[in-house]
C-alpha cells in the first residue's frame, strides 16, 4: 500500500473510532469476535477464535502478537486464556477503544500504535501471530516476511480474511471504494489463491478453510427462511459445492513455521 493510501486508511479508521467514542457504551465494548457480525457471517470468525483458543491451550505462557487489531474485537480471546498479548494497529483512535475494551474485561493487553510492516521485535519472539481482515491493507511481501521473522519455530500464523475470486464480492468491494469506504489499492491486494500458495510454500504446515460461496444470496433466502434455516443452508451449500471453494467470501488459514 502506498504512503498516501496508508494515510487515507489511517484517517478513515481514526474517524470511525472517534465517532464510536461519542455513542458507545460498556455493553457495546463487551461484544467480541464473531458476535460483531450478523449470524450468517459468523462462521469464519467462530473458527478463527477457536483456532486461537486451541493454540493457547496447547502450551504454557503463550506469547501472542495480534496485527491490525483495530478496536480490539478479536484481540481478547487469547488474553482471557492467559496468553501474553501485544496488539498493534496504525490508527491511534482505534487503539484507544481497544484499551477501553480490555479494561472492561480487566485484561492486561499491550495495545500499541504502529506500522505492522516494520515490527519492533526480535526474530523468533512469538508463539502466535494473528490478523483479522487486513491483508489487503498491507504489502504482502513485506508483511509476510515480518510475520515469519517474529514467529518462533513451531509458531502459528492464524488469519481470517476475505477472498477475491467471486465477481459478486469483487463488485461489492468496488462499490465500497466508490463510496470512499476503502482505498483502491485494497482492491488490488485482496487475498487470492496466489497469495495462499505463497504462504503455503513459506511454512512447514498449512491448512485453509473456505466460507460463504453463496452468501451473496442471503438477503434473498432471508425472505422465506428463519436465521437457523439460513445458516444451515449456507453451510450445506459450502459442503455440496466445495469444488467451487475458490469463489468463497471468507477464508481462515493456519500456518505453522
Amino acid at each position: 500500500m502506498s504512503v498516501k493510501d496508508k494515510i487515507i486508511e489511517q484517517d478513515r479508521y481514526n474517524n470511525s473510532s472517534n465517532l464510536k467514542q461519542n455513542y458507545i457504551s460498556n455493553d457495546f465494548l463487551k461484544i467480541l469476535g464473531a458476535d460483531n457480525f450478523e449470524s450468517h457471517f459468523q462462521a469464519p470468525y467462530v473458527l478463527y477464535h477457536t483456532l486461537i483458543a486451541n493454540s493457547v491451550k496447547e502450551k504454557i505462557n503463550v506469547s501472542h502478537l495480534d496485527l491490525c487489531c483495530g478496536d480490539g474485537i478479536h484481540s481478547l480471546t487469547s488474553a482471557k486464556l492467559g496468553a501474553k498479548v501485544i496488539a498493534i494497529d496504525y490508527a491511534e483512535n482505534s487503539i484507544m477503544l481497544a484499551r477501553q475494551r480490555a479494561k472492561i474485561f480487566n485484561l492486561n493487553i499491550d495495545f500499541r500504535t504502529g506500522d505492522v510492516e516494520m515490527l519492533p521485535f526480535d526474530d523468533n519472539t512469538f508463539d502466535l501471530v494473528t490478523c483479522a481482515g487486513s491483508l489487503s491493507y498491507v504489502d504482502s511481501n513485506i508483511f509476510l516476511t515480518e510475520v515469519f521473522r517474529v514467529l518462533k519455530p513451531g509458531g502459528k500464523f492464524i488469519c481470517v480474511d476475505s477472498f477475491n475470486h467471486n465477481l459478486f464480492y469483487k463488485f461489492n468491494r468496488f462499490i465500497h471504494y466508490l463510496k470512499g469506504q476503502r482505498s483502491y489499492s485494497t482492491l488490488k491486494r485482496m487475498p487470492n489463491e496466489k497469495l495462499l500458495k505463497k504462504i503455503k510454500k513459506q511454512y512447514h504446515d498449512f491448512e485453509v478453510h473456505y466460507f460463504g460461496i453463496f452468501i451473496f444470496l442471503a438477503p434473498l433466502f432471508k425472505l422465506f427462511m428463519n436465521t437457523k434455516q439460513l445458516n444451515n443452508l449456507l453451510v450445506k451449500l459450502d459442503i455440496f459445492f466445495s469444488y467451487l471453494r475458490k469463489y468463497s467470501f471468507k477464508i481462515v488459514f493456519k500456518a505453522i513455521k
